[in-house]
């Protein structure tokens, strides 16, 4: 019999539905990470520093570059339903994971676990991240060095 391949939209995860006592499967909604970063933010400095250390990035020039990519149109397939009508990823969490993957070297499939976005999605849009990266972001992003060391 032929194989098939797990879809890269399912989830992998389960999550626990209090009112009708079934496990469902997790929505990238449903993460911590959403929860943390995008419908909350990091509002004392404590939480700030970590949000800086573990993203490299302030948590305001998050915002500048996600604000940025959605209206540049830089990622045309995050957030926008696909051919079955179902709802694409978060824009905001898909960021997150590139900036994850660079600045602290983690794998798509821990970025999957933190975020509930399949592998295959986070490797396609690291991808589209790292051209639009190498072309409209460098300039505006990237600081050389000042001092001679």
């Amino acid at each position: 019999p032929k194989k098939r391949r797990a879809s890269p939209t399912k989830s992998n995860f389960m999550r626990y539905d209090a009112e009708t006592g079934q496990y469902v499967p997790m929505r990238p909604e449903d993460s911590v990470w959403y929860t943390l970063y995008v419908q909350n933010y990091p509002q004392t400095p404590k939480q700030l520093a970590k949000f800086r250390r573990r993203f490299r990035m302030p948590y305001q020039k998050y915002l500048e570059l996600l604000e940025d990519a959605k209206n540049g149109g830089w990622f045309p397939r995050a957030e926008r339903p696909n051919c079955a009508n179902k709802m694409g990823v978060p824009l905001s969490l898909l960021i997150l994971s590139a900036l994850r993957y660079l600045g602290r070297g983690w794998t798509f499939d821990d970025l999957e676990e933190a975020t509930a976005i399949s592998e295959e999605t986070h490797r396609r849009f690291f991808h589209q991240f790292i051209t639009v990266g190498s072309t409209v972001l460098f300039d505006k992003w990237v600081v050389a060095p000042r001092t001679a060391s």
